[in-house]
């Protein structure tokens, strides 16, 4: 989506603008404008309510997102895992993802994507319905480990092969779809 001003978002917002639901295929990354006024950025996803338990409501469950660097044949690119758990143990969390290219260049919003994830330390992680109504939407953290591991791995961005055109990004990620499952794993920080 490319907008001169970034949308405005809220946690109070019951529905997604159309021209956001009319691109959604997966997790759609944006730059928003926040509550606080601020630039950060959103995470919308598209759930049928097979895919959705509607016991994860956003008053009882915590959201996280958590980037992650990955090195492709093809150059570099940021996966970002996004999951809604409960403190019930017997409700399954909802993960998505989403590939973040920071180096391609028609779709210049990436890059700040990625470097909003690590300053900003939250995104807002939206899942709605085919008709764009919300059935979560909540702030979702990104932990002070999960920033400093990509801050750390993303000096790479500027070494070797990059990811500069669709064709390159579409052949990452079947490389990456090959290899990578997200599970609940993906989430467990380790030291």
């Amino acid at each position: 989506m490319k907008t001169s001003a970034p949308l405005s978002w809220s946690t109070g917002a019951k529905r997604i603008p159309a021209i956001v639901n009319s691109q959604l295929v997966g997790t759609f990354p944006s730059i928003v404008t926040g509550d606080d006024g601020a630039k950060t950025c959103a995470f919308f996803v598209r759930a049928s309510a097979e895919e959705w338990n509607s016991a994860l409501t956003a008053g009882s469950a915590a959201s996280f997102v958590k980037p992650h660097f990955v090195k492709t044949p093809q150059g570099p690119m940021i996966v970002a895992y996004c999951m809604v758990t409960s403190t019930d143990s017997g409700i399954e969390p909802f993960i998505s993802e989403t590939a973040i290219f920071p180096r391609l260049l028609s779709m210049p919003t990436h890059r700040e994507i990625a470097e909003l994830l690590q300053y900003r330390k939250e995104a807002f992680f939206v899942i709605c319905n085919e008709k764009g109504a919300c059935l979560f939407n909540s702030k979702a953290r990104v932990l002070d480990d999960w920033v400093s591991e990509l801050a750390e791995k993303s000096k790479a961005f500027d070494e070797g092969k990059q990811i500069s055109d669709e064709k390159t990004a579409i052949m990452s990620l079947y490389w990456y779809q090959e290899r990578y499952n997200p599970s609940c794993k993906i989430f467990e920080v380790t030291h």
